[in-house]
């Protein structure tokens, strides 16, 4: 089974892409004929259309995976990736995740701002 086979939907399915159908003309053997066909791509959360995703990829999109979706302690990320430093997880193989990012600024503005509600009755 190809990497296509399997490492893209177990990206799929642990959010890191997502798919999306593309329609291309693709020629047809038997008629010689150009004809329109679907086709899944991959786009990373940032909406850029995935053209590689090996092992290397992966092992990145894991490390992010452990620390912003799971909440893995950034040491049991670390041991599960097989690597020798947890700074250099941190550092060069976790990124951000930008939903849950939003998501905590807005908390923190919900309360910001129900405190100061609260104190000016």
């Amino acid at each position: 089974m190809s990497r296509l086979g399997y490492l893209y939907p177990a990206a799929v399915k642990a959010e890191v892409l997502t798919e999306a159908i593309q329609k291309v003309k693709k020629l047809d053997k038997e008629t010689g004929k150009e004809v329109e066909v679907e086709k899944v791509i991959y786009i990373v959360k940032k909406g850029k259309r995935v053209r590689r995703f090996g092992s290397h990829q992966f092992r990145h999109s894991l490390s992010s995976f452990f620390t912003t979706k799971k909440k893995l302690d950034p040491k049991t990320a670390q041991a599960a990736l097989r690597q020798s430093n947890v700074v250099f997880t941190l550092k060069l193989y976790t990124q951000t995740d930008n939903e849950e990012l939003v998501a905590d600024r807005n908390r923190m503005l919900d309360a910001i701002f129900r405190s100061e509600h609260g104190a000016n009755q």
